[in-house]
């Protein structure tokens, strides 16, 4: 279980940090700063939930059966969290906001050019 809440903390510095470093890019949002905030944490976060919640399984059907515990196990969850993460990187309004954050780069891109 300590290994979810580790995962968790670097998940949320590593999404601190992008927030941090791409705070000039967030005027030229379609819909402003809070616009963008809200793209980056559908785009960066969401797809991370599967994985989060096979872990987060994982490790509590372990404590409790601990005879699941086993290389083949492990791959299997192994797959079906990168499926999950794939999968919802596709979904249409994750897609979306991801587009509506690369707008917005390129708009700062061009404008300091």
């Amino acid at each position: 279980m300590i290994g979810v809440l580790i995962a968790c903390g670097l998940l949320i510095a590593m999404l601190g940090l992008s927030l941090y470093l791409s705070r000039p890019n967030w005027p030229y949002h379609a819909a402003g700063s809070k616009g963008y905030v809200t793209d980056m944490l559908v785009y960066f976060f969401l797809p991370v939930v599967p994985m989060l919640i096979c872990v987060g399984g994982f490790s509590v059907l372990t404590t409790i059966r601990p005879d699941f515990e086993n290389e083949t196990a492990r791959m299997v969850l192994l797959g079906v969290a990168l499926v999950g993460l794939l999968g919802t990187r596709r979904l249409p309004f994750v897609a979306a906001a991801q587009e509506r954050v690369r707008v917005a780069r390129n708009a700062r891109y061009e404008a300091t050019r």
